[in-house]
């Protein structure tokens, strides 16, 4: 499962805290299920490419730091994405959610967090992926925040359940 969501999109915002615990907890964490995200900027959401890079620096702390900003970005998109600067919010984020904030501030400067976005963006380009989320399960393309009754049942015919 490789999933294409933007930080500043609603819709991946309501998929994240309403669908996928219910799918994470049924079809991830048992194993079923391997779940990749891919960070990336759309380019129609206000700060959409510097949530996409804290989150490319949060993941370079480890995957437990990366789920943590993942979260948080989602759960926070209001403040952030109409901030004139968001950089104070993926800061604050950083901080409050224990990340080294030397190595976030280093990551977010450089130039390799914006290119880890753009290969991103560039994947999702090649995929052909037009709106957020998208969702690509053994390579069969899925567009929207499907409820997670119907999610599951896409999940289920793919895995012969």
């Amino acid at each position: 499962m490789l999933e294409f969501a933007d930080f500043g999109c609603r819709y991946c915002a309501s998929f994240n805290a309403e669908t996928y615990a219910q799918l994470a907890a049924e079809f991830v964490h048992t194993g079923k299920v391997r779940w990749k995200d891919m960070p990336f900027a759309v380019g129609l959401f206000p700060n959409g490419d510097a949530a996409a890079r804290a989150a490319v620096c949060a993941a370079n702390q480890g995957k437990a730091a990366y789920v943590r900003m993942h979260d948080r970005l989602f759960a926070e998109q209001a403040a952030w994405q109409d901030a004139p600067d968001p950089l104070p919010f993926l800061l604050s984020y950083a901080g409050d959610i224990g990340l080294d904030q030397t190595r976030f501030v280093a990551c977010y400067a450089s130039d390799a967090s914006e290119a880890r976005v753009r290969a991103a963006n560039a994947l999702a380009d090649r995929m052909g992926v037009r709106a957020t989320p998208t969702f690509f399960i053994n390579g069969r393309r899925l567009e929207g925040a499907l409820p997670a009754d119907e999610f599951r049942t896409l999940l289920l015919e793919v895995l012969g359940s």
